[in-house]
């Protein structure tokens, strides 16, 4: 069931279908485990996470292209990082390293701009051998 939704994630009716799942009511119906929500965000367990611990924190407030974020984005943004602090601590993630990312450009992969909470080490399934 997932590989159809992150296939349909990457379309333009994906992206619209998940900005109205994690803006509205639907969002209790997505088979994702959260970890957080409130009036700005929802942070659910990444359900194919590439590291250990991955938390995707999706602003409610579409901010479609980092570039063009405009006034009450940066809000939301900032908004993020204070949320994403908090995982770090309930995870306790300072000991072992942590990052908070978002795509742009070619590295985005929905018309969406959500951002990606994980520790630094990749989940056993998703590690890269490095010669």
């Amino acid at each position: 069931m997932s590989k159809p939704l992150f296939t349909l994630a990457k379309t333009p009716l994906g992206s619209i279908l998940i900005q109205l799942g994690f803006t509205t009511p639907l969002r209790k119906i997505i088979p994702v485990k959260k970890v957080f929500e409130d009036e700005k965000i929802f942070a659910f367990y990444h359900p194919k996470p590439f590291w250990e611990k991955h938390v995707v924190i999706v602003p409610k407030k579409k901010i479609s292209v980092l570039g063009q974020a405009r006034g009450e984005d940066f809000v939301v943004m900032g908004h993020i990082c204070e949320v994403a602090a908090k995982i770090a601590n309930e995870l306790k993630a300072e000991g072992v390293g942590y990052r908070l990312i978002t795509n742009g450009g070619r590295y985005q992969k929905s018309k969406t701009s959500p951002f990606s909470f994980g520790n630094r080490q990749a989940s056993p399934s998703r590690r890269r051998r490095i010669c």
